[in-house]
């Protein structure tokens, strides 16, 4: 499926839980109207998106350090919060995988749907981060 939303448009007024998180998108609309709101309370952590960086957010995908693998997996919840937290329209296709490489760390990032990929990268990241 792919999910657009442009910076101009209004946002559904999302209330409950089944609205926000279970309506079709699994909360990616959500999630980059968040990041929206991020981009006016903490203008350093935009400019640091803009800049190509991946930054630590509440959804896995950011990075701390640089990895030892070089790789590692990330949610599409993060890359959606990551778009409007750079105030990118929202555009994801739920059936693609997405590479970026974090500019600052040169890590790269597939961001994807796929659970299974996102928690086993999230227990190597542990035993293999460098300082």
């Amino acid at each position: 499926m792919i999910l657009n939303h442009a910076t101009e448009a209004p946002l559904p007024n999302l209330i409950t839980w089944e609205e926000r998180f279970e309506r079709g998108d699994e909360g990616l609309l959500l999630a980059w109207a968040r990041g929206r709101e991020m981009a006016q309370e903490q203008p350093e952590l935009a400019a640091a998106a803009l800049r190509g960086e991946l930054p630590p957010l509440v959804w896995t995908g950011g990075l701390r350090k640089r990895l030892v693998s070089g790789r590692k997996y990330g949610s599409l919840q993060y890359l959606a919060m990551w778009q409007g937290l750079r105030g990118d329209p929202l555009h994801i296709d739920t059936d693609e995988n997405v590479l970026i490489t974090c500019a600052r760390h040169g890590t790269t990032v597939t961001f994807t749907d796929d659970l299974r990929l996102i928690l086993n990268t999230t227990m190597e990241q542990d035993q293999c981060d460098l300082p």
